[in-house]
């Protein structure tokens, strides 16, 4: 075989990660298991799919070697294959933020220029809550933090939040969801700040902690 036929099925191979991010409903898929195993039902309920499109969806995310499975009994259980699948796509994301104009209107119109939110990575956030005492708020669904969490974190549900009480001004407030680009940390901060926290959102969410190899609790029995 000529070299340049073995650099092709190389790049076939190689192709065949790129056909498993290529499709919206995949990258959906794909970022609820950076939170953490899931069955399909589970990813179904949450990614708004049929159990059947979301089983095709699996299928091909392990055969493009993005996932893998496990069995307990009759039910069937999802991972990513390593932390280096988040990586991955927070590599995409920033590639195409910034490169595709057609993200910046689109961003634009979700976080609003006027209402940012200060992004606090996961060192920081473990050195202010090392510094000082710091307020957590997970909000993700409780299942996502019962399986694993930043260490004092509180899990809390958005429709909760107007309930809230109020704080001294100088309370500092660490919110954080499921990714870079989930909405839920603004809303909290639209609520808070008013009642007197200093709210920063944990920047990539739960699974940029995680694969920062910092300290995870979880509530599983």
């Amino acid at each position: 075989m000529s070299r340049l036929n073995e650099k092709k099925r190389l790049n076939d191979v190689f192709a065949l990660v790129a056909k498993g991010l290529a499709n919206a409903n995949r990258l959906a898929l794909l970022e609820l298991l950076a939170q953490g195993e899931r069955d399909v039902e589970s990813l179904a309920k949450h990614s708004s799919l049929s159990v059947s499109n979301t089983s095709h969806h699996l299928k091909l995310l392990r055969q493009c070697g993005l996932i893998s499975r496990r069995r307990e009994g009759q039910y069937a259980f999802y991972s990513l294959v390593d932390d280096s699948v988040v990586t991955m796509i927070d590599i995409l994301h920033r590639v195409a933020v910034d490169n595709l104009p057609e993200l910046d209107r689109i961003l634009a119109d979700r976080f609003p220029p006027d209402e940012q939110v200060e992004e606090i990575t996961p060192d920081e956030a473990e050195e202010l809550c090392a510094q000082e005492k710091c307020l957590i708020l997970d909000m993700r669904p409780v299942s996502e933090y019962n399986a694993g969490h930043v260490p004092g974190a509180v899990h809390m549900e958005k429709e909760d939040l107007d309930d809230f009480p109020s704080a001294d001004s100088n309370t500092r407030c660490i919110v954080y969801c499921r990714g870079r680009y989930c909405l839920i940390p603004l809303m909290a901060a639209r609520i808070l700040g008013p009642k007197g926290y200093q709210v920063k959102r944990l920047a990539g969410g739960f699974p940029a902690w995680r694969i920062a190899g910092k300290q995870v609790e979880s509530c599983k029995p």
